[in-house]
């Protein structure tokens, strides 16, 4: 349940801290008193979209913080889970900052989150009933979810979207291939051309960096030639060469061996280095031999690269990547190939799941047809006891199959005839403003206990009523709100307050000539006089006190 509110700074609101208990809370107060600012501000701390005319003139930010009681069982503990925020045992704590600027801020358990996750666990948290909100009753899109809701068939519903979601799949598979085989002629040729052009350039892993070198090598043979015959004439071939000064120089020392003879480890190096630079020669003489430069083999590199590069750059890929390209060609080729088996089996998987699926359906409308009489029964007698015994009302469920849709294979409408011999039509077409907050009431107390919602909001449900009408409305909201929840009505009908287990007065109050909003808890005192100045108006008399106290006596609260 909301436990706890706190609002800074919020319109005519300088700061309120507000304290809520389970069962009915009723919320009256003169008309402009400012109710309305106080669903306003639970609105933003729930996702609503801000408004910066909420800051309160002369403020620079506006924050609304909210705290919730809730068993460890509730769905929003496990969404909260979900979502990897910080856990704070049994309470989740809400706040939102609206800045005059336009910026805002919104946090769960002090982790700040994007304001839409306000919005989705604001959902698990309260439910919101505004003065038109029973509206919504009126497009019969509506009327499904509260017949499922009612029945508590949600493992069915679970079961039924798994089935949905895995036929759409397969439907979007076959559709898919079937596109494919729909110009797969076209695909097999343009494959098989591409592959042969493959085959055809027969790229070898390596041969580009190989031509490119290649290339490079016939570009500067002239350079080689050049530096080889270079080479020879200095070591063998040019006149006073190095082989033959190596041999004089050797010579030399050797003719003088017999006059030193220290000298032959000289003359014997000398001569080693002679027959090594000699040695050196032949092998240039070699390489020499080897070098052939044909003029036509530049030509064909060039035109082998450009062939290259041609792919290359008609394929988007690099070199190297070539092959992985044809790969996959060749993969998608055959897969061409088995389209037909595959499709086949796709259709058989369709079947399957579409079967898998009408199964899950048939259950679910036996379901629903099971729970149409309870409903009907369990609404009538609310209407009953809201002072329309002679209202008719017809859950009105159409079966179709056909193609698989999220919600099943039914549609539901609520009929309704609110006088005697009146055939029943949709609501839209006979309900009146305050017999359409009756029905609203009445669905809410027999789906009380369908839902896993802990905090009711009613903001003047109750208009278009008066009287007897008024108290059974109360009643209703007094029971809802003895069944574990937490219900909070906005309302200015005294039959309706006097029900309240806890009465909180909103009024606007000068202060140094600023207004302000203050909400006060009443005493049971206190309660006798504002029903009575919800009976009488401002001149509150004897009369209006000893009405207002046969009020709350008949409620229960004298």
């Amino acid at each position: 349940m909301l436990a706890q509110i706190t609002i800074d700074n919020i319109a005519l609101i300088d700061h309120l801290d507000l304290e809520l208990s389970d069962g009915l809370t009723v919320i009256t107060g003169e008309t402009g008193a400012g109710k309305s600012i106080l669903l306003d501000a639970l609105g933003l701390v729930l996702g609503a979209r801000a408004d910066t005319a909420l800051v309160r003139t002369g403020a620079e930010k506006a924050v609304v913080s909210a705290r919730f009681y809730l068993p460890t069982t509730h769905p929003a503990h496990a969404w909260v889970q979900e979502q990897a925020l910080e856990q704070a045992g049994e309470e989740i704590f809400l706040r939102r900052i609206v800045a005059v600027n336009g910026r805002g801020r919104a946090f769960i358990n002090e982790t700040a989150v994007p304001v839409n996750a306000l919005e989705r666990l604001g959902t698990l948290l309260v439910d919101l009933h505004g003065q038109h909100e029973h509206q919504s009753l009126l497009h019969s899109g509506t009327h499904l979810a509260i017949l499922d809701a009612f029945a508590g068939h949600d493992a069915l519903l679970a079961a039924m979207g798994d089935c949905y979601r895995q036929w759409r799949r397969d439907r979007h598979q076959l559709d898919e291939l079937r596109q494919r085989l729909a110009t797969a002629t076209e695909r097999r040729t343009f494959l098989t051309f591409q592959l042969e052009e493959m085959e055809r350039v027969n790229l070898q892993v390596g041969e580009l960096e190989q031509l490119k070198q290649r290339k490079n090598w016939l570009l500067h043979g002239s350079r080689l030639m050049q530096s080889v015959e270079n080479a020879l004439a200095l070591l063998s071939c040019g006149e006073k060469n190095a082989v033959e000064r190596l041999h004089r120089s050797a010579s030399e020392l050797e003719n003088s061996l017999h006059i030193d003879a220290e000298l032959a480890s000289l003359a014997e190096r000398s001569r080693n280095v002679q027959y090594e630079v000699e040695a050196i020669a032949e092998e240039i003489v070699r390489y020499q031999r080897t070098i052939h430069i044909d003029p036509s083999e530049m030509e064909k590199i060039e035109q082998r690269l450009d062939l290259i590069y041609q792919l290359c750059r008609k394929h988007r890929r690099e070199a190297h990547e070539l092959a992985e390209l044809a790969l996959a060609w060749r993969q998608e080729l055959d897969q061409l190939e088995d389209a037909e088996d595959q499709e086949q089996q796709l259709k058989q998987r369709l079947s399957n799941s579409e079967q898998q699926y009408q199964t899950v359906a048939a259950q679910l409308t036996s379901s629903r047809h099971n729970a149409v009489d309870r409903l009907t029964a369990g609404v009538m007698q609310q209407l009953q006891e809201l002072y329309m015994a002679t209202t008719q009302m017809v859950v009105q469920v159409t079966t179709t199959e056909g193609v698989p849709k999220p919600s099943g294979n039914e549609m539901v409408e609520f009929l309704i005839s609110t006088n005697p011999g009146e055939p029943v039509k949709p609501l839209k077409q006979v309900a009146s403003g305050g017999e359409m907050a009756r029905i609203m009431l009445a669905l809410k107390s027999v789906l009380a206990d369908a839902v896993t919602v802990d905090t009711l909001i009613f903001d003047e449900i109750d208009s278009g009523i008066s009287g007897r009408v008024a108290a059974a409305a109360g009643e209703k909201l007094y029971h809802i709100g003895s069944m574990g929840r937490q219900v909070i009505a906005i309302t200015h009908l005294p039959q309706v307050a006097a029900w309240g287990s806890h009465h909180l007065r909103v009024a606007k109050q000068v202060r140094n000539d600023k207004t302000y909003i203050d909400v006060q808890p009443l005493s049971p005192p206190q309660r006798i006089e504002e029903v009575a100045r919800l009976l009488a108006g401002d001149q509150i008399t004897d009369s209006a006190r000893d009405n207002a106290k046969e009020l709350l006596m008949q409620a229960g609260r004298g």
